[in-house]
């Protein structure tokens, strides 16, 4: 570059040298500001690109919509609670199978109350229309169960082979094997009750013995 700026003779004598020598530093000075114009964008695009290369992407966040479950009752627990309680529901007894354990229940009482000599229980199975085996009257039997019964130190009634039988309305037939001991002497002997009900409450209208 120097050399454009020697002036020659040529250069005095001819003025178009002159011009093209400024036109040749015109053109350096162009190049030498294009190459760091183009230098500068070089730059510059190159930092851009390690930026754009540094930065990490945000993740994509992707909402999925959950339909709501909804429970639905199931009716097979409803319907095993009901065949539960049905199985544990107790059977229905018959009429004839309660009047068995009420009978049941009266001759065992009648023959408890002739062992512990409770005459007042004793006598309270019977019936007032109470008719004794032979001419008896009603008190006079009284009389006489009640002094063989307190004459005895100690008494004991089983019964053993229950039979019970309907009569007719309101009436029941225990037919037994009566077994009896008292101060060393024992007996059996079957016995038969006829049983009328009297008032919500079993009596003995009849006794036999065999």
């Amino acid at each position: 570059m120097r050399a454009l700026f020697i002036q020659t003779k040529d250069a005095k004598s001819k003025p178009w040298l002159k011009w093209l020598s400024i036109l040749g530093l015109v053109g350096v000075a162009l190049f030498s500001v294009g190459d760091l114009a183009w230098m500068n964008a070089a730059k510059s695009g190159f930092q851009e690109w390690i930026g754009k290369a540094s930065q990490t992407p945000e993740p994509t966040v992707v909402v999925e919509q959950v339909q709501p479950q909804v429970a639905v009752a199931s009716a097979e627990p409803a319907a095993s609670e009901a065949v539960s309680e049905s199985a544990s529901a107790p059977p229905q007894v018959s009429e004839e199978a309660l009047l068995q354990e009420q009978v049941q229940a009266f001759v065992d009482q009648w023959a408890a109350s002739w062992s512990a000599k409770n005459l007042d229980s004793y006598f309270y199975a019977y019936s007032e229309k109470f008719q004794p085996e032979g001419k008896k009257s009603h008190s006079e039997w009284v009389k006489e169960r009640t002094q063989r019964i307190v004459s005895k130190s100690k008494i004991a009634v089983q019964v053993q082979q229950l039979v019970i039988q309907p009569m007719d309305a309101g009436h029941m037939r225990a037919s037994f094997t009566q077994i009896y001991e008292a101060d060393g002497l024992q007996s059996s002997t079957l016995k038969t009750l006829h049983l009328s009900r009297q008032e919500g409450v079993w009596k003995i209208i009849r006794e036999f013995t065999p």
